[in-house]
C-alpha cells in the first residue's frame, strides 16, 4: 500500500467513526448550577433538577410520607366488610400506591375493591366524592382459601378526616379477610389546598 491508499482509508474511518459516534445523541456538558423547571400555567409548581440529576418538587419540603395497613375479617353470612382509614387534620393525603389481599373460601369469588373520600375544592368540604374502584384477580390457593389480589400505581387526593376502602364477595358463606396497604404523602392544607394539591 502506498501512503495515499493510507490516507484515504485513515479518512474514510475517520468520517464513519464522526457518523456513527458524531450523530447518535445530543452532545451536553455537565452544569453545577440547578435547572429550574416551570409550570407555565403556575409558576408555584416549580421543580429543580439539581447537578446529580434528581428531580426535586417546589413543594417537596411540606411532604410527609404517608403509609397506613387496615386488615378486618370478612364474617360469616357477610357480603362485604369496609376498612376505615385516616387523615390527620389540615392535611390532604395523595394515595400514590394502593395493594391488598382479599381471603374467601375456595371457590368463592371476590368483587371490585372500592375506595371512597372526599376532595375539598373552592374551600367547601365535602364537595367532591371520589370513587376509584381496583380489581382482585385470583393469585393462589392457601388451605381452604381462594387468595385474590391488587396493586395499583395511582394518584387520589383526599381531604377529611378519613376514607374507607369496601371490599365484596357475592357468596356470604363462610370466613373470609382483607388486608389493604396504602402509601402516598401528606401535605400541609392548614393555609388552604386547591383541588389540585
Amino acid at each position: 500500500m502506498d501512503g495515499s491508499s493510507i490516507r484515504w482509508i485513515a479518512a474514510l474511518g475517520a468520517i464513519l467513526a464522526i457518523l456513527v459516534f458524531g450523530l447518535s445523541g445530543t452532545a451536553y456538558a455537565p452544569s453545577s448550577a440547578p435547572v429550574r423547571i416551570v409550570d407555565g400555567t403556575d409558576p408555584s409548581k416549580a421543580a429543580g433538577v439539581n447537578p446529580g440529576g434528581t428531580l426535586r418538587m417546589a413543594d417537596e419540603s411540606s411532604r410527609a410520607a404517608y403509609a397506613q395497613e387496615e386488615g378486618v375479617v370478612l364474617p360469616d353470612g357477610s357480603r362485604n366488610v369496609v376498612l376505615e382509614f385516616t387523615i390527620p387534620l389540615g392535611k390532604r393525603l395523595v394515595i400514590t400506591q394502593i395493594s391488598g389481599q382479599v381471603g374467601v373460601p375456595v371457590g368463592q369469588q371476590v368483587g371490585p375493591v372500592l375506595l371512597t373520600g372526599q376532595l375539598i375544592t373552592l374551600g367547601t368540604p365535602g364537595s367532591h366524592t371520589v370513587h376509584q374502584l381496583f380489581v382482585p384477580v385470583f393469585s393462589a390457593t392457601f388451605g381452604t382459601q381462594d387468595g385474590f389480589a391488587f396493586s395499583q400505581a395511582t394518584q387520589i387526593y383526599l381531604d377529611g378526616s378519613g376514607f374507607n376502602i369496601q371490599a365484596q364477595r357475592p357468596d356470604p358463606t363462610g370466613v373470609g379477610s382483607a388486608t389493604i396497604d396504602i402509601s402516598g404523602y401528606l401535605i400541609d392544607c392548614s393555609a388552604g389546598c386547591t383541588a389540585d394539591g
